[in-house]
């Protein structure tokens, strides 16, 4: 009758590390309030990668009810991709495609996959040393093995543009922190 309780102590003990260590990694960033970034993918699956996603400075709303957050309306945010990529990646449709560095790899993405920045889409927020994020889009989501260039600028009336501050994370390292905090939640439960 005693092992139960300290059979449980010892699962709970890994279960609450997995919680913590999950939690944190999912509130790291690759970089911070850069406006121009070349990350790379390894892909050792060979089957596609999660991408980046990336989140800007700025305070979900519509206040000029035009349908779209205004944090949205006046960024410019590309993303190329020096390797392969798969099309529909992790499905039976997946098929492997050559390296096209002049395509476009960014896709704008606030909540989920077709949100777009419309608002009637709440945004992933998240806060960083008293700096309000939000997220704007994913870049290099399925790409293979290679080097990801990622800039982002804002555009004013007169077209002139000035750099606009990015925060990055791994698309790969969130799941894999999602999965540690689902781990850590059965050991602890």
């Amino acid at each position: 009758i005693m092992v139960i309780p300290v059979f449980g102590i010892l699962l709970m003990i890994p279960g609450v590390v997995f919680l913590i260590l999950g939690g944190a990694a999912a509130e790291n960033f690759e970089h911070y309030g850069v406006s121009t970034a070349t990350l790379e993918i390894e892909d050792i699956d060979m089957l596609g990668d999660q991408g980046f996603i990336i989140f800007v400075k700025g305070t979900p709303g519509d206040n000029n009810g035009n349908g779209i957050h205004d944090y949205c309306e006046n960024i410019i945010v590309n993303a190329t991709h020096s390797g392969d990529w798969m099309s529909t990646p992790w499905n039976a449709e997946s098929t492997p495609n050559a390296a096209d560095e002049t395509r476009q790899v960014f896709q704008l993405e606030i909540s989920h996959d077709g949100s777009g920045c419309d608002a009637q889409h709440w945004p992933k927020e998240k806060w960083k040393n008293d700096t309000q994020l939000v997220k704007i889009g994913r870049a290099c989501y399925g790409c293979m093995a290679g080097n990801t260039t990622i800039t982002a600028e804002y555009y004013t009336s007169t077209l002139d543009l000035t750099s606009a501050p990015m925060w990055i994370q791994d698309g790969e390292a969130l799941v894999e922190s999602t999965l540690t905090t689902i781990l850590g939640a059965i050991l602890t439960g």
